[in-house]
């Protein structure tokens, strides 16, 4: 029998089963990876959404790999020699959202390999999104049309960070509904990537639906 479990979570929608540490994550995802004619690092890559602010308390943060709390640069160094590991081509929030120091150091060290990408970071905000320019804290912006509030606005957001060389990754948010506009908007901004959850609910069968039936709209023409 299987000890993992495959319970789905409300975040993503992906497998969420219960394992030891971050390390036997990759290496599942590795194993069922080598078991397809599916080529990792050629074909498919390994990107991680840390969402850090969530195990960062007074000042330090805490992961299951690593015993005691860590400073800012001990879990960089994590980082490091976790892309020197697996090769990640995209980590997202690898910080906590305040922690700017962390992340100008963390581009510092990383951006040459890896996409850092602002999430929580820059919360589709054009002041913060502006702040990560300016201080060198990113390479890559999340962005999510209902966290700002307008089309208009998030056109402006994509087009600020495309004129300053950011990826773009177009985002939905939890307790999606089978709306598809954002399939459309990830489109229209000429996004780098789209992260519209697994192939387990209806609410993201949608989006991928009508990513396809674009794809074959501009075949037509």
């Amino acid at each position: 029998m299987n000890k993992y479990a495959t319970v789905i979570n409300d975040y993503e929608e992906g497998f969420n089963p219960e394992l030891s540490s971050n390390k036997e994550a990759f290496d599942l995802i590795k194993q069922a990876t080598e078991a397809t004619p599916i080529k990792l690092g050629f074909d498919v890559f390994f990107g991680v959404n840390c969402r850090a602010s969530n195990f960062f308390n007074n000042g330090k943060y805490s992961i299951k790999d690593i015993q005691g709390d860590m400073s800012s640069n001990d879990l960089i160094s994590y980082y490091d020699q976790l892309n020197k590991d697996i090769h990640l081509l995209y980590i997202e929030d690898a910080l906590d959202q305040d922690d700017w120091n962390g992340w100008v150091s963390l581009f510092e060290k990383m951006s040459s390999s890896c996409i850092i990408s602002g999430g929580d970071l820059i919360a589709t905000n054009p002041y913060r999104l502006q702040m990560a320019i300016d201080k060198k804290a990113v390479s890559g912006v999340v962005i999510k049309p209902n966290q700002l509030g307008t089309v208009v606005e998030c056109l402006a957001i994509a087009e600020a960070a495309r004129q300053s060389g950011l990826k773009i990754t177009v985002s939905h948010r939890s307790d999606e509904t089978n709306d598809d506009f954002i399939s459309d908007f990830s489109v229209a901004v000429a996004a780098d990537y789209i992260r519209i959850g697994s192939l387990a609910r209806g609410e993201n069968i949608a989006k991928y639906n009508r990513l396809l039936q674009i794809e074959n709209q501009l075949k037509i023409l």
